[in-house]
């Protein structure tokens, strides 16, 4: 789920017909509406896919394999934006709060050599490609409030495999004026991972995904505040919960 205060709506998945769409309700609940038809949300692992809000709370961006699409908050003006290479699934996709720009989180049919490029969708094109050739997992992608820095999660054991698993996930900002990445040390233990990483509406914290490496184990929401390393910084907020949006 997804909020947008503009829009005043709730964005979310619901898989129906076998296929997994776009859906939109009031912040209570109410008022539930199928946006997306003919082209579905699809691509790598249903459960990795994410889509994004446009800066004006009026559309919402999202993927189908290799190809990104906006579509409007009533259903209407469904076209695709950007196309990448046919082998290129576009499995994340956040907006620049400070532009047009968005960034998107690429990989291959197994989830690997992913990548983020930049792309400006009012021209189709990719203007930068920010990480190539990373071995292992990459995710939870969000851009700064400044659009100066992107936050993502990389699994730091460069470990790949069938199931998909990650060993070492931990949290980096990616700083687009000087191009180096810098990890937010959170002093996680070894046998957990951080994931699904986003910036609070203050740009103060980054909310994340806290969790055990097996796969099975209680995931709880934890939040940590930006520029200090105290670990009691790190507030648990909720638990049995995952993929955290803060509006």
């Amino acid at each position: 789920p997804k909020a947008n205060r503009l829009a005043e709506k709730v964005a979310f998945i619901r898989t129906t017909g076998g296929e997994s769409h776009l859906f939109t309700m009031n912040l209570d609940g109410t008022n539930q509406k199928q946006l997306t038809q003919e082209i579905p949300i699809a691509g790598f692992r249903q459960d990795e896919m994410e889509y994004a809000w446009h800066n004006n709370g009026g559309s919402i961006y999202y993927s189908n394999f290799n190809r990104l699409y906006t579509i409007n908050i009533d259903g209407s003006g469904n076209r695709m934006v950007y196309e990448a290479l046919n082998e290129e699934f576009i499995t994340e996709v956040a907006t620049n709060p400070a532009n047009e720009q968005i960034v998107l989180k690429l990989n291959n049919s197994d989830g690997y050599n992913a990548q983020l490029r930049i792309i400006n969708p009012n021209s189709g094109l990719g203007t930068q490609t920010i990480l190539t050739g990373i071995t292992g997992a990459l995710g939870g992608v969000d851009y700064s409030l400044d659009g100066n820095k992107i936050l993502y999660t990389r699994d730091v054991s460069n470990t790949e495999n069938a199931q998909y698993r990650q060993l070492d996930s931990r949290i980096f900002e990616y700083d687009l004026t000087t191009s180096t990445s810098t990890e937010l040390d959170t002093q996680k233990p070894t046998g957990f991972n951080n994931l699904d990483a986003k910036y609070a509406p203050n740009g103060g914290y980054v909310i994340f995904t806290y969790t055990s490496n097996d796969g099975i184990s209680e995931k709880s929401i934890v939040r940590k505040q930006l520029d200090v390393i105290d670990i009691l910084d790190n507030e648990i907020l909720f638990t049995n919960g995952y993929m955290p949006n803060w509006e």
